[in-house]
C-alpha cells in the first residue's frame, strides 16, 4: 500500500511538473507571438526612422494593446518633431532673408539717392531751358527721360523700402489718424490707368484712430499697387472701412484676375510673387506692419473675379505693449534733394 501510494504521488507530481512545463512553453510561445514579436517589430521600425524623412515616417503596430498604444504615441512624437523641424527651418530661412534684405537695402540706398538727385537736377535744367526760350519740341525727349527716371526711381524706392521694412523690427509711433485721408493721400501718389476706377469710402468712426500713419501708408500703397497690377484690362478698386466691437476693419478690393487656389497658401510668404516684376515682399511687409499694430490681415479671392484684403486692428491699442513688442533702430529711406558734390577739385 505504501509503495502504491508513493507511485500515485510520484505520478501526480510528475504530471503536474509536465503540465507546468507545457503551460510554460505555451505561455512563452504566446508571449513571443503577441508581445515579443511586436516589440521587436516596433524596435526595428523606430531604429529605421530617418531624421531627414520624419514628415513621411510612420510607426504602425496594429492592435489595441499597450504595444499599439506605444506605437501611436511614437507617431504623435514624430508629428511634433516634424512640426518643430519645419518651424526651425522656417526661422532659419526668415533670418537669412532678413540679413540679405538688410544688406541689399543698405547697398541700394545711396545710389538711389544719387539717381533721385540727378533726376531733380534734370528737371531744373529743363525748366531753365524753357525759361531761356528753348523750343518745347526740343525738350520733349528730356521731359520723357525725366518722367521715366522719376517713375523707375519711385519703383526702386518701393523695393528698397520693402527690403528694409522686412529686415527690421517695426516700431509703431501712435497718433490720431484719419484713415480715409491716409488712403486718399496714397491714391494721389499712384499712377492709376485710365481704365481703373478707385473709390475710398470709410465710416465716420475712422477719422480718429490710434495708429501709425506712415506705416499704414505703406500698407495702402502695397495693397492698392497690387490691385492695380491685378487689373491689366481695367476694373474697380475700392477701399472701405468700418468700426465694430472696438476693432477697425479695412477692406481693399479689386475686380482683377484673382488668386489661384494653389497660390492662396503662399501669398504672404516672403519672396513669393506671381508677377514678372516684384520682390515678393510687399504682402509680407503688410502682414508685419498690421501685426505690429496688434492686428491681422487676411484675404478672400476668386480666380477671374477679384481679391479682397481684410485688415483688422484695435481702435484703442495697448500702446505700452506695442512699444515693448516692436523696436526699430534704423530709419526708413527718404528720397531728398541734396546738393551733389563736384567731381572736380582744385
Amino acid at each position: 500500500v505504501y509503495t502504491h501510494g508513493l507511485l500515485v504521488l510520484a505520478y501526480f507530481v510528475g504530471s503536474g511538473v509536465l503540465a507546468g512545463f507545457v503551460i510554460a512553453l505555451l505561455s512563452i510561445s504566446v508571449m513571443n507571438r503577441f508581445i515579443l514579436t511586436r516589440i521587436v517589430k516596433l524596435s526595428k521600425e523606430v531604429s529605421e526612422i530617418d531624421p531627414h524623412m520624419i514628415a513621411t515616417m510612420k510607426v504602425t503596430i496594429p492592435g489595441d494593446d499597450e504595444v499599439s498604444v506605444l506605437s501611436e504615441n511614437i507617431d504623435e512624437m514624430l508629428d511634433a518633431l516634424n512640426l518643430f523641424q519645419h518651424r526651425l527651418k522656417e526661422r532659419e530661412r526668415m533670418a537669412t532673408i532678413g540679413e540679405t534684405s538688410a544688406m541689399v537695402g543698405h547697398d541700394l540706398r545711396n545710389p538711389l539717392q544719387v539717381i533721385y538727385m540727378l533726376g531733380s537736377r534734370l528737371n531744373k535744367k529743363i525748366s531753365a531751358f524753357r525759361d531761356a526760350g528753348v523750343d518745347d519740341s526740343e525738350l520733349d525727349e528730356l521731359e520723357y527721360i525725366e518722367e521715366k527716371l522719376k517713375e523707375q526711381t519711385s519703383y526702386m524706392n518701393k523695393i528698397v523700402s520693402d527690403l528694409q521694412d522686412f529686415s527690421k523690427n517695426i516700431q509703431v509711433f501712435y497718433e490720431d489718424v484719419d484713415l480715409e485721408q491716409v488712403a486718399v493721400d496714397v491714391v494721389a501718389t499712384l499712377k492709376v490707368p485710365e481704365n481703373v476706377e478707385i473709390s475710398v469710402s470709410l465710416d465716420e468712426g475712422l477719422h480718429g484712430v490710434r495708429a501709425d500713419s506712415n506705416l499704414l501708408k505703406r500698407v495702402f500703397t502695397n495693397l492698392l499697387t497690387n490691385g492695380i497690377q491685378a487689373m491689366p484690362d481695367g476694373g474697380t478698386l475700392s477701399v472701405t472701412g468700418s468700426v465694430s466691437g472696438g476693432m477697425v476693419s479695412l477692406v481693399v478690393s479689386d475686380t482683377g484676375v484673382g488668386v489661384s487656389e494653389e497660390n492662396m497658401g503662399k501669398l504672404f510668404q516672403p519672396l513669393f510673387t506671381t508677377k514678372a516684376k516684384g520682390t515678393g515682399l510687399g504682402l509680407a511687409v503688410c502682414k508685419k506692419i498690421v501685426e505690429a499694430h496688434g492686428g491681422e490681415i487676411s484675404f478672400e479671392s476668386e480666380e477671374g473675379a477679384g481679391t479682397s484684403f481684410v485688415i483688422k486692428f484695435p481702435v484703442h491699442p495697448d500702446e505700452d505693449l506695442a512699444e515693448t513688442r516692436v523696436s526699430d533702430e534704423s530709419e526708413p529711406i527718404a528720397l531728398q534733394e541734396q546738393p551733389v558734390e563736384s567731381r572736380h577739385s582744385g
